[in-house]
């Protein structure tokens, strides 16, 4: 409408420069006016015709124009909004992988307390282990032959504690290593809640260009002059619009190669720790192994040995004797302790022949008589 008001007045202008400015009654009396001649006026009057008609194609063309631009900003606006949610969505799911993240860290928290759970269990058969060790020392006293065997499960033991400190110490490692995989999520936490901090400030700045836009738009549909100012202004913003998102998009995607480094140092961790569980279990099993073994075979010895001296005339004497050996301590094939007494009466839980392979000869090695039991007590 205003383009209307501004080409009437300039058409206004050029009749009156033309024809005079005269305001008598009738204002198309043109007999007296300037010297100039009906046909002369005429072709003035065609070519005004014409002027106009070039002028309202031109109107009609900026019009169009100016709508075709107007369609084109509305569409860029539309393919921005739809950018902005996308981002609402990635910054949504950088979210969601840090809560699987902390999920994660938890069950490797659980393993580590199952971890520790069985380095006590392993020091409870330690103890246990020197506990037997203690009830073996008495078999010296009577045995001396045993010294030699002693001292070689001692010198083993000691080679096993070596390689459970080897163990700790590896415990030890990871769970520094561990620490330090914590720190290292707790900076890369910290930096991703910066990074959507500014994100978020980022979005808001765009919301509030967008809403600029809304009200420029708003001014270019009203005057086609400002329209056209403006579309040099709106595409000076659409191009920082798109550095800003190029801007955005590498920093989604450096986060994203964070969180790949981050969950690889994470599955790092469990494996080193899954390995260090089965070797600690591995050695507590081939320790308990051992020692069972060393001892079967000690006990064996001292059998063997005392039937020997039992087989001798001039020990046969002293093996007929309840009070030679009031109480021994045997192995069964099973690997436990047993304690062995002569009674010479019935009891509760006492047996006149010992379990195992030496039945032959248990009369012999205990010098039990008539109406006597040997009593079986295991010990642990």
């Amino acid at each position: 409408m205003d383009m209307d008001a501004s080409q009437q007045s300039l058409f206004d202008n050029k009749f009156d420069d033309i024809f005079g400015s005269s305001l008598s009654s009738d204002p198309f009396n043109f007999n007296s006016q300037n010297g100039v001649n009906k046909d002369e006026k005429g072709h003035l009057i065609d070519q005004l015709y014409q002027e106009i008609s070039v002028l309202k194609a031109q109107l009609e063309n900026m019009k169009a124009e100016s709508q075709r631009a107007v369609l084109q900003l509305k569409g860029r606006i539309s393919e921005l909004e739809a950018e902005l949610a996308e981002q609402k969505h990635l910054r949504q799911q950088a979210a969601d992988d840090s809560e699987f993240l902390r999920a994660e860290l938890d069950e490797l928290k659980k393993k580590r307390e199952d971890t520790e759970k069985a380095q006590r269990s392993l020091t409870e058969i330690e103890r246990k282990a020197q506990a037997n060790e203690q009830r073996y020392s008495k078999l010296k006293e009577k045995y001396s032959e045993l010294v030699q065997n002693h001292a070689d499960l001692l010198r083993k033991n000691a080679e096993v504690t070596k390689q459970v400190s080897v163990a700790r110490q590896a415990q030890v490692d990871l769970e520094r290593e561990k620490k330090e995989i914590e720190d290292s999520f707790q900076r890369v936490s910290e930096q991703a809640q910066r990074k959507t901090q500014e994100q978020t400030e980022v979005l808001e700045n765009l919301k509030q260009e967008l809403a600029t836009s809304k009200q420029e738009l708003q001014v270019v549909q009203g005057s086609l002059e400002m329209a056209a100012q403006s579309e040099g202004k709106w595409v000076t913003q659409i191009a920082e619009l798109e550095k800003e998102r190029g801007r955005l998009v590498n920093a989604m995607a450096r986060r994203e190669e964070e969180f790949s480094a981050l969950q690889a140092q994470l599955e790092n961790t469990q494996l080193k720790l899954s390995s260090t569980q089965e070797s600690m279990c591995q050695l507590a099993k081939d320790q308990r192994k051992m020692l069972l073994a060393e001892s079967r075979k000690a006990a064996e010895q001292v059998i063997q040995e005392a039937l020997r001296q039992l087989e001798e005339p001039t020990l046969l004497s002293c093996a007929g004797s309840a009070g030679t050996l009031p109480g021994l301590q045997v192995l069964n094939p099973d690997g436990i302790k047993s304690h062995v007494t002569l009674n010479s009466g019935s009891q509760p839980g006492c047996t006149s022949q010992l379990p195992g392979p030496q039945d032959q000869f248990s009369s012999k090695l205990f010098g039990a008589g008539p109406g006597q039991q040997y009593c079986l007590k295991p010990q642990l």
